[in-house]
């Protein structure tokens, strides 16, 4: 009598047919992953990038000073009219004039998830000042950015926001001549 061992098990041509397979899934599937991440990082770039304009615009719209806070370690941007008191303290976040809502965002949450200002320290640097800060306000007649500290007024010196998603990243800067926000 003949005795045929059952071996349990996949031959070489399934287990060739299961790995091309799991490859072209793969392939498929990493496009459309990386191209969601670029996605993402141009909405908040974007983002970013209207709130300066938006605070730029008010400003010289209403002839009130209006500013933007990017806080770098929370990842937090929100838009406010300025308070002429001195030392000179934000009065009110404004609304956004689409949603109607508080034009304050979080970019990890908020705009998009996995998102972050990737500034080592806080973007905004202005001559004669030390140090970098969070804050930055715009003049009402041409819209320029500065500082004000309630003694003096400082122009900007680098306004540079680094934005990235995983291992991509993008720049909004606002031009220390006249004010232009673009996105590098």
């Amino acid at each position: 009598m003949k005795r045929t061992h059952d071996m349990g098990g996949f031959s070489l041509l399934e287990t060739l047919l299961a790995m091309v397979i799991i490859a072209i899934m793969a392939g498929v599937t990493y496009p459309t992953l990386q191209s969601h991440s670029t996605e993402n990082l141009a909405v908040a770039a974007r983002s970013v990038a209207a709130a300066l304009r938006y605070a730029q615009s008010e400003s010289v719209r209403q002839g009130q000073v209006h500013g933007v806070y990017v806080d770098h370690t929370s990842e937090r941007v929100y838009v406010y009219r300025m308070d002429t008191g001195s030392p000179p303290d934000p009065d009110t976040t404004l609304y956004h004039p689409v949603d109607k809502k508080l034009y304050d965002f979080t970019l990890g949450s908020d705009v998009t998830g996995g998102t972050v200002i990737a500034n080592a320290s806080a973007p905004f640097t202005y001559t004669g000042l030390l140090g970098a800060h969070n804050e930055i306000l715009f003049d009402t007649e041409r819209g320029l950015p500065y500082y004000d500290d309630g003694t003096s007024l400082y122009p900007l010196i680098n306004g540079d926001i680094t934005i990235s998603q995983e291992t991509l990243t993008t720049t909004v800067r606002i031009s220390v001549i006249t004010g232009r926000v673009t996105i590098l």
